[in-house]
């Protein structure tokens, strides 16, 4: 009986477990900016902005970035990115999407419920109306 070589066995073993490691760079978070204007297209100024990172095949958040707007209504955000070592799994690797809520103090609260980087906008623009305000729920 012949014995199995190193390669013959990797092959083996990846096909076995189905996982498959590479190294890929991971967009955490896209570079953005967001408008935040009033009923009557003011700049709200102090308002909360989150930007709030998720991902699958979970779904859930993986983190956020908080900022304050300024006199202007407006916040900017910088792209992350993260190199990291995945499997290749049966149900996927991981792909990440991105939300946001808005919250000040006197309006109701603005969070958006994407479920794919693509329905994501570099520019984002909300009018706030008045109301009750809620905190931001950051699991999806």
């Amino acid at each position: 009986m012949k014995s199995i070589s190193g390669a013959w066995l990797l092959l083996i073993l990846i096909t076995t477990v189905g996982c498959i490691p590479y190294p890929i760079e991971k967009k955490l978070q896209p570079e953005t900016k967001a408008t935040i204007l009033d009923e009557k297209n003011k700049p709200v100024e102090g308002a909360q902005v989150s930007l709030i990172a998720s991902s699958y095949p979970n779904g859930i958040a993986q983190g956020y970035e908080l900022k304050f707007t300024n006199n202007e209504g407006l916040v900017q955000f910088d792209s992350k990115y993260q190199w990291r070592i995945e499997l290749l799994r049966l149900n996927g690797a991981e792909i990440f999407f991105w939300n946001w809520c808005v919250y000040k103090t006197g309006y109701e609260t603005y969070m958006t419920t994407y479920r794919s980087a693509d329905d994501w906008q570099d520019a984002f623009t909300v009018r706030l109306k008045p109301g009750a305000t809620s905190e931001c729920n950051y699991q999806q």
